[in-house]
C-alpha cells in the first residue's frame, strides 16, 4: 500500500506533497546560492551598478556584461519556478498568464516585502499568496451560506451595491457615495488636510459624472441576473493596489528593507 512517505506508481501518489517538498528544498538551495553570490565580489559589483552605473563603469567594471549575467541568472531561476508551477497546474490556459498574475502580483510582493532583499521578497510573496487563498474562499462563500467567510462576502457585495446604486449601507444609511466624498472633503477643510480635500473632491466628481452619463440601463446591462455582486478578482487587485500605495507612502522600503553590510576587512595578521 502507498503511504505518505512512498510513491507507488501503481497507486495515486501524493504529488502535491512531493512538489511542496521539492519547492521548499529548492527555495533553501536558491536562497543559499543568492546569498553567497550577493556577498561575493560579483554581488558587490551588482550593487554598485544598481546605485550608479557611471561610477561602476569608471572603476573598470563592464556594466553590460554584469547586467546580462544577472539577468541570465534570474531567468534561470524563473524558468525553474515555472517548471514547478506547470507541474502543479498540469496544464496551461491563457488566464494563467494574465498580467495581474504574471507581473502585477510579483511587483506587489517586491514592493510590500522589501526591495533588494531576499527575505523581504519571500515575506511579500507569502502575503500575496495568503490574499489569493482568502479571496478564493470569498468567491466560494458568495454562492453558499454554509461556507466560511460568507458573511464577509455578503458585506463586500453590499458595499459594492452601495457604490453602484447608492443603496443604504448597514453602518451608513441614507447617504450616497457622492455625499460621502463631499463630507470627506469638508472634513479635510476643517482639519486642514489637503489630501483629504483632494480625495473627497475627486471621488465626488467621479460619481457625479457617472450619475450624469450612465443610468439604470447601464446597471441592468452589466448585471443581467438582477443581483449586483462584486467580482472578487477585481476586489483583490484593488486591495493589493491599495496595499502598494499604503506601503509606498508610509514604508517605502518595504517590510524588510535592505540592510547595508560592509564586507569584513582583513586584519594585519591575515595580510601577513
Amino acid at each position: 500500500d502507498a503511504t505518505w512517505y512512498s510513491m507507488d506508481l501503481g497507486e495515486p501518489a501524493p504529488y502535491m506533497m512531493v512538489l511542496a517538498i521539492i519547492g521548499v528544498v529548492s527555495l533553501i538551495m536558491i536562497w543559499w546560492l543568492l546569498e553567497t553570490l550577493l556577498k561575493s565580489p560579483w554581488g558587490r559589483i551588482l550593487r554598485s551598478i544598481r546605485e550608479d552605473e557611471e561610477v561602476a563603469q569608471h572603476h573598470g567594471h563592464d556594466v553590460l556584461t554584469h547586467k546580462a549575467a544577472s539577468l541570465a541568472l534570474g531567468a534561470a531561476i524563473a524558468a525553474f519556478a515555472g517548471a514547478l508551477w506547470a507541474w502543479k497546474l498540469t496544464g496551461f490556459q491563457p488566464s494563467f498568464m494574465a498580467p495581474a498574475k504574471s507581473t502585477f502580483l510579483v511587483w506587489a510582493a517586491f514592493i510590500v516585502g522589501g526591495a533588494a532583499n531576499n527575505k523581504g521578497m519571500v515575506v511579500g510573496a507569502f502575503i500575496i499568496v495568503l490574499m489569493e487563498f482568502v479571496f478564493n474562499v470569498l468567491v466560494a462563500g458568495q454562492g453558499s451560506s454554509d461556507l466560511p467567510l460568507h458573511e464577509t462576502a455578503a458585506k463586500i457585495d453590499q458595499l459594492f451595491e452601495w457604490l453602484v446604486t447608492g443603496s443604504d449601507l448597514w453602518f451608513w444609511p441614507h447617504v450616497s457615495p457622492t455625499e460621502t466624498f463631499l463630507l470627506l472633503a469638508a472634513l479635510g477643510l476643517l482639519i486642514n488636510k489637503s489630501a483629504l480635500v483632494e480625495m473627497g473632491i475627486s471621488g465626488a466628481a467621479v460619481f457625479m459624472v457617472t450619475y450624469l452619463l450612465m443610468g439604470e440601463r447601464s446597471i441592468d446591462e452589466s448585471f443581467i441576473g438582477g443581483s449586483i455582486l462584486a467580482n472578487m478578482a477585481y476586489v483583490k487587485v484593488f486591495l493589493i493596489g491599495c496595499l502598494i500605495l499604503f506601503s509606498l507612502k508610509y514604508n517605502a522600503k518595504g517590510i524588510l528593507p535592505e540592510v547595508p553590510v560592509r564586507p569584513p576587512r582583513p586584519t594585519e595578521g591575515d595580510e601577513g
